[in-house]
């Protein structure tokens, strides 16, 4: 990393919980077969929903090569990458995206979410955020 690169606040805290992260892997593992999961397990549900719902698109039309390339989180949002696509799964993706912006990375809460702007810019509700300023 250059030295002038800040660092993520995730770099430095588990990802998503072990479990919750093998739950995914293991219900979806073709299409997370390549991807890393650097995101709060506040997003663990949009990204169960993403997921179930790309894997039904492909079973329905018998596709076979899609799969997630990159999941992260940017700009306090959900980004989440795939190697082919339909209008159909754009859809998908770019509402998880918008969701990410009203629920809490860290807990899931969509009661008083905020993006938090700083070094990093995070959505968190306010009792994750309290939480977060008291770790400074």
């Amino acid at each position: 990393m250059c030295k002038y690169q800040q660092k993520s606040p995730r770099e430095n805290e588990e990802n998503m919980k072990r479990e919750l992260q093998d739950k995914l892997y293991k219900k979806y593992p073709k299409i997370l077969k390549e991807a890393s999961l650097p995101v709060g397990d506040g997003w663990y549900k949009i990204m169960d929903e993403l997921c179930n719902k790309i894997q039904n698109h492909i079973k329905r039309n018998k596709l076979k090569h899609i799969r997630v390339v990159q999941i992260k989180e940017k700009f306090g949002g959900l980004r989440f990458y795939i190697n082919e696509s339909s209008e159909e799964i754009y859809e998908y993706v770019y509402k998880a995206e918008e969701e990410s912006l009203v629920t809490c990375e860290e807990c899931g809460s969509k009661d008083r979410v905020k993006q938090i702007r700083g070094d990093w810019i995070a959505t968190l509700c306010y009792k994750c955020a309290e939480e977060r300023n008291e770790k400074q």
